[in-house]
């Protein structure tokens, strides 16, 4: 079985992009552009407090009206954030 550490090994970039829950849903954006990514994850010094995604964007920015400029992250982000470890399998993240 393939563990999630070989996985990532398999990605061209695996990088784990983050931004702070005071930044901007504008400054996210610009990032997950840049990075062509579809999320970030939200930390605050070392803990992971949320992550923001585009679909936190399409719902909570653009359906309700607000200003990607005027929100911060932390407004926003999915605070229950799951995870997998890297010597997990991929069986068992299923």
């Amino acid at each position: 079985m393939t563990v999630v550490a070989k996985i990532l090994q398999s990605k061209p970039d695996a990088t784990v992009h983050t931004i702070a829950p005071t930044a901007s849903v504008f400054d996210a954006l610009k990032l997950m552009a840049d990075k062509g990514i579809g999320a970030l994850v939200v930390t605050e010094g070392d803990a992971i407090v949320g992550i923001f995604t585009e679909r936190d964007y399409a719902r909570k920015i653009a359906l309700l009206g607000r200003t990607s400029a005027a929100t911060l992250a932390r407004d926003v982000m999915t605070t229950s954030v799951r995870f997998v470890r890297p010597e997990q399998t991929s069986e068992q993240c299923m």
